[in-house]
Parts: structure tokens; sequence; C-alpha cells
């Protein structure tokens, strides 16, 4: 079974992205986001440099 990876950019803070690759594990890239940079805002998540959504602290999607 081909597992797919997404590609997310991350707003941290008022001025600063974090960009992580192959993402497959949602539920514990927020853990790791709530403990690292609590201050997060919002993400895009990209599959093959395409958008195919978005999250925000309030609005987690478990997987795209």
């Amino acid at each position: 079974m081909a597992m797919n990876f997404y590609t997310v950019i991350i707003k941290t803070d008022a001025v600063k992205f974090i960009k992580y690759r192959k993402v497959t594990r949602f539920y514990k890239m927020y853990l790791y986001l709530d403990t690292h940079f609590p201050e997060w805002r919002w993400g895009n998540v990209f599959f093959k440099s395409k958008q195919v959504g978005s999250f925000t602290k309030k609005n987690r999607p478990i997987s795209f």
C-alpha cells in the first residue's frame, strides 16, 4: 500500500513560517506544534505542489 506524503507550511507567529515535508500523521504534528509553537496560527497542506487543504488551531482535520 502506497502512503501519501504531504508538505505542510505553518504560520508559527506574526512573522515566522515553518515547512515540513513528508507529513503523514497529522495528529502527531498538531501535538508537536502545540508543544513547541504554542502560538501557531494556521497551516496549508500540499500534495504534489497542489494545495489540498488548510487548518487553524481550532479547526483541525484528522487527515486529507
